[in-house]
């Protein structure tokens, strides 16, 4: 990536979310009078981006109460409380 591609995408990065399907509009009008073909579909981008969004809360709610020797300590007794 170029210094100038990754300027570009450095203040792309700091517009606000619901900004971003206009920007994408603009670009891909751009893109078509150039000549330039986009394979990106608004909709998946747009998808992801939700489901990227959707992960990193799921992420953090998990996290901030996650124990994990409690965890392994409750599927120990689960799995072998039986043989006791």
């Amino acid at each position: 990536m170029t210094a100038l591609q990754q300027q570009a995408i450095d203040i792309l990065c700091r517009f606000p979310e619901e900004n971003l399907t206009e920007i994408i509009s603009i670009l891909k009008k751009m893109a078509a009078n150039k000549g330039i073909e986009t394979v990106y579909n608004i909709s998946a981008i747009e998808a992801f981006h939700e489901l990227e969004k959707m992960s990193s809360e799921i992420a953090s709610k998990l996290l901030s109460d996650f124990d994990a020797e409690k965890e392994i300590e409750q599927a120990r007794l689960e799995k072998y409380d039986s043989f006791n």
